[in-house]
């Protein structure tokens, strides 16, 4: 007997799929014996995971009458219940009236459920992509780990006060953006800093910050991040790539400092119309106070 072959060595008749052999490791795979495997008729097809069973013998039977090697993945029931993947590779011996076929079963269940979890994955990723894209919320994802590096860096040298370093070391801020990469941003992104398209945007990102001088929220969040915080909102004034100012509400999902790689998310929000809408309240009010206060000097 093969059993030092990490899979099921087989032959059957081409036309009845009458086993004449099974050796190598059907019990560690499938729990099952070789002698029960061939004393019992119809045995592999008794065993062959309901919703296969069908279209395996079917596409099995076709295959043979052809006399045409084939290979299917199929799942069969184990001695203990469960569902095992398994990859059938078969050849045929023979030719005319009377043929064999011998196959080898490998077990592919591990990689299999790889494969539905990836297909899975992609399918949240599908959705979530249509969501990126319909949200009518700038949205922005980074890499930072060229910015946690150099963080790091400064905590191990004892720094803490992100803003105190900044004035001392005037080429930090600078330094430290050019280790940032922006790795993707949706439409709404796009339309809100008038971009030609996502490309653009990414490539003329650094236009996009010109009005944050002297890069406020972004030292806010470096020091949330030595402080352990995770997320950092507020209000920003920022500017679109024709020049124009816009000013934001905005959140960011802030890493871990020990990240290895680290995904930021920076969300905005358009409020440049609320916000021009205050200053005017404001300027009335202003304005306002100013008759009352004279009318009152006059009537005093």
């Amino acid at each position: 007997m093969n059993t030092a072959i990490d899979g099921i060595i087989w032959k059957a008749d081409a036309d009845t799929l009458k086993f004449s052999c099974v050796e190598g490791g059907v019990d560690e795979i499938l729990g099952y014996s070789a002698d029960e495997w061939l004393s019992r008729p119809g045995f592999w097809q008794s065993k062959l995971h309901p919703e296969d069973a069908g279209w395996v013998i079917e596409s099995c039977m076709e295959a043979s009458r052809k006399r045409l090697p084939h290979r299917l993945t199929y799942r069969m029931i184990a001695a203990d219940g469960r569902a095992v993947w398994l990859q059938d590779n078969v050849k045929v011996i023979g030719d005319g009236d009377r043929a064999t076929l011998s196959g080898i079963m490998i077990a592919v269940t591990e990689l299999v459920e790889q494969r539905h979890e990836l297909a899975e994955v992609n399918v949240q990723n599908t959705r979530f992509r249509a969501l990126y894209d319909l949200v009518p919320v700038a949205i922005w994802e980074e890499d930072w780990t060229g910015v946690l590096e150099t963080l790091r860096a400064l905590r191990a040298q004892g720094v803490e006060d992100i803003d105190r370093h900044a004035l001392v070391d005037p080429t930090f801020v600078a330094s430290t953006l050019d280790r940032l990469r922006v790795l993707s941003v949706n439409r709404a992104a796009v339309e809100m800093f008038r971009a030609r398209d996502a490309n653009d945007l990414i490539d003329r990102a650094c236009e996009v910050f010109l009005a944050d001088r002297p890069h406020s929220v972004f030292l806010s969040a470096l020091a949330s991040i030595l402080r352990g915080e995770r997320e950092l909102e507020g209000v920003n004034t920022l500017r679109r790539l024709d020049g124009e100012t816009v000013h934001v509400m905005f959140r960011i999902s802030l890493p871990d400092i020990l990240d290895s790689a680290p995904r930021v998310v920076i969300c905005e929000m358009d409020i440049s119309a609320a916000h021009t809408v205050n200053e005017r309240f404001e300027l009335v009010t202003r304005a306002t106070s100013d008759v009352i206060w004279d009318f009152d000097i006059v009537n005093d």
